[in-house]
């Protein structure tokens, strides 16, 4: 696997000690959301040899739908402006809820 440009690694930890393989994860430029870097190297704990990798944009078109979601649902890109809009945006969601309860109850006690 080659990864282009500048990388940050953000944590190694070995998630499968039957494998020895450890986990490196690291922010590099497939990444779309540059607080969490999603980037997964896998190698071998003795050698250093590669096992695999996942990428979370480029290679798989349902990894870069999934990444895409997730960074828009946790409002990681798009700065302070994209975080006010959805921040509103869910207030909206919530007073149209409470306003439709408060609405349907006026009606079904009309109704007895």
């Amino acid at each position: 696997m080659t990864v282009s440009g500048s990388f940050q690694e953000r944590f190694a930890y070995y998630p499968y000690p039957h494998k020895n393989a450890l986990k490196l994860m690291a922010r590099t430029g497939s990444d779309v959301n540059q607080r969490f870097g999603e980037t997964w190297v896998y190698v071998d704990a003795t050698t250093g040899a590669p096992l695999g990798h996942y990428l979370p944009t480029g290679e798989a078109s349902g990894n870069t739908v999934t990444t895409w979601l997730t960074t828009l649902h946790i409002a990681a890109v798009g700065g302070l402006p994209y975080r006010i809009v959805v921040t509103l945006l869910g207030l909206v969601v919530a007073v149209l809820s409470v306003t439709g309860v408060i609405i349907w109850g006026r009606k079904w006690r009309a109704r007895r």
